[in-house]
């Protein structure tokens, strides 16, 4: 059984990402790079990856970044999952660990 093609949605400026690209390709496994930054994934593809890994989209924001304390986001987050998805469309998104890499369905 074949596996299934792999989406690695990168960011170049980001040390974690560059080594999961690393790893996918020592792994000789077939897979797709999106560099999401310059081509985000519409609201509707981000939920479906979010759904898919179980998790709410509050978990890939990057805390430590400037842009989170810019935005005000630890006092003021948005109120729903839809609101999160808006706001994350585009920007620096936490490293997902290695269950990240998704099948494309």
């Amino acid at each position: 059984m074949k596996a299934p093609k792999l989406t690695l949605f990168h960011n170049s400026q980001c040390s974690k990402s560059r080594a999961a690209l690393a790893l996918l390709e020592q792994s000789g496994r077939e897979f797709e790079v999106v560099a999401y930054l310059d081509m985000p994934p519409t609201a509707a593809l981000l939920d479906r990856l979010l759904t898919q890994l179980g998790m709410g989209p509050e978990q890939l924001v990057r805390r430590g970044e400037d842009l989170y304390e810019e935005l005000g986001l630890e006092k003021n987050p948005p109120a729903s999952r839809s609101e999160w998805i808006e706001l994350l469309i585009g920007l620096p998104m936490e490293p997902v660990p290695w269950w990240g890499a998704l099948p494309r369905t």
